[in-house]
């Protein structure tokens, strides 16, 4: 799966789908994209094909790139027919409408087989979204948001008036829509919230990477934010066939929607304060707070074998570095990330020994209630985690890492709960589903013994097959060797008869008897 957001996957995949069902085997293509910046995503769904990019700005480090094309796509300085395929992606909308007509016959004549364009079109509810979707933008940055800034002062292109000019010219063409409204606004809200918070980006791409893989095949609907149109020239564009349209599956809207509000509430905890109430929450910023660590040297923690690291203030990360020197065996050391409850992450644990070693083995426990990759949830005050080696170590310098996401949340502490639970629901299905897969590979393993027995009884019993053959043969052997032996005794036998009656034939008696009997 190519990791990108949702609505670059969204026309990228689609071209990609479009262009490969045109194709015939083994065919390359040779292809412009106009309007295409400096992110060169075409070729990573389409590797294959000679892919350029056409551009009215072109960034410094791209002049030299023969890929890229410096142009103006109203008016292009290429001879027809210059390209197989020309692709315009969500560009038809940033055309002034007086060049609109231009930019479509200029698509047309560099193309030779066909072009493909995506675009949103005018309709009451793709202006409402992408308003809210702007609103959003402006408060977080104080200014519109360039591409949607665009939408506006051109005025989004209108379907209509598109097909009514490919008509005229007998331009054939097919139209699909992409891309729920809903959907598509909602989830450009994510990118703009996740833009003004960089901590955010990480669950923006799992809930981009969701959509890529369980919604984008369903996402075919009247009501979309997005049309493609396939134009074709040459090439019949007969074979297109898109997707027809259908509803997203329901647990896939809710799961997307469980994202977005989990979504929601990170950006809530990362900046409380905006979204909670004041007399929900209870402000401990007046309040002494520090990360403290606390050495057993196999009695125990104590404070008297323990270090105030650092005071602590808000929710920033901090790095913490401490020259310990504990030349006698230690057994655990024990952090504590603040002095009150809260959501930390503690990571990048490096621990050296005396000679300058790091150690590396280690386990770790503690009194949080959920942690999922070094993220730690405390719901009671006194937050620690136990970090306990296989055997007593010494120690010289202890570092580590600690993001402190808020400075207090009580009120927040049963969605979160609301959420774990969740996820252990999702974990007791994995376990029957592991169970239920462990029962059918012992199932598999008894058949496989109970084969593997009758194997042998059947190596036994062709053993012995093969022995009674050996002892047959054997025999045989010994018939023929016997009868042979009879064979010369009766030759011998027969010559010595033969010979005797010889000597009778050639005797002077038998010759006297003979002319008797003649007489």
């Amino acid at each position: 799966m190519i990791n990108i957001s949702f609505d670059q996957y969204q026309r990228y995949k689609n071209v990609a789908n479009l262009i490969n069902r045109l194709r015939t085997k083994k065919e390359v293509f040779r292809i412009l994209e106009v309007g295409a910046n400096e992110h060169q995503n075409l070729e990573l769904f389409l590797p294959d094909d000679m892919i350029f990019y056409l551009d009215i700005q072109i960034p410094d480090q791209l002049l030299n790139n023969p890929q890229y094309i410096l142009g103006d796509a109203t008016e292009m300085s290429f001879s027809n027919d210059s390209f197989d395929i020309v692709v315009a992606l969500d560009v038809f909308e940033h055309i002034p409408p007086r060049k609109r007509e231009d930019f479509i016959n200029e698509l047309y004549r560099v193309s030779s087989q066909f072009f493909v364009l995506t675009a949103p079109f005018y309709s009451p509810e793709v202006i409402e979204a992408e308003k809210r979707v702007n609103k959003i933008y402006n408060l977080f940055f104080k200014t519109d948001f360039i591409w949607l800034e665009e939408h506006s002062a051109n005025g989004l292109p209108k379907q209509e008036e598109l097909e009514s000019q490919l008509k005229n010219n007998h331009y054939p063409y097919c139209v699909f829509n992409h891309g729920n409204i809903d959907v598509w606004e909602k989830l450009m809200g994510v990118h703009f919230i996740a833009a003004s918070n960089p901590e955010l980006l990480m669950y923006r791409q799992e809930i981009d990477d969701y959509y890529n893989r369980y919604l984008f095949d369903y996402d075919f609907t009247d009501s979309s934010y997005r049309k493609i149109f396939v134009v074709g020239k040459e090439r019949s564009i007969e074979a297109v066939q898109m997707n027809p349209l259908c509803d997203i599956p329901p647990d896939r809207i809710t799961k997307i929607n469980e994202l977005v509000i989990n979504f929601y509430r990170l950006a809530t905890l990362m900046n409380p304060k905006q979204n909670v109430p004041m007399e929900q929450l209870i402000n401990k910023e007046d309040e002494p707070d520090h990360i403290q660590v606390f050495i057993d040297e196999g009695h125990g923690f104590n404070e008297q074998n323990s270090h105030i690291i650092k005071h602590i203030h808000g929710h920033t990360v901090r790095h913490f570095s401490k020259e310990v020197n504990y030349h006698n065996s230690i057994a655990s050391i024990r952090i504590d990330p603040s002095n009150y409850m809260g959501v930390f992450k503690i990571y990048n644990i490096r621990l050296v020994d005396n000679i300058g070693e790091a150690f590396s083995r280690y386990t770790i426990s503690g009194n949080y209630s959920f942690n999922h990759k070094n993220n730690y949830l405390f719901e009671e005050d006194d937050p620690q985690i136990i970090i306990k080696f296989d055997s007593n170590v010494t120690l010289k310098r202890i570092e580590f890492d600690v993001l402190r996401f808020f400075d207090d949340y009580r009120v927040l502490i049963p969605e979160i709960k609301n959420d774990i639970l969740t996820l252990n629901d999702i974990c007791e299905n994995r376990l029957t589903e592991i169970n239920r897969l462990n029962n059918v590979v012992s199932e598999i393993t008894n058949k496989q013994n109970e084969a593997f027995v009758l194997l042998e009884q059947k190596e036994e019993e062709l053993k012995r097959m093969q022995l009674e053959l050996e002892t047959l043969q054997s025999q045989v052997r010994t018939i023929e060797s016997n009868n042979e032996n009879e064979m010369r005794i009766v030759r011998e036998q027969l010559e010595l008869k033969s010979n005797e009656l010889n000597r009778i034939y050639n005797s002077r008696v038998w010759k006297l008897i003979k002319r008797t009997i003649k007489t």
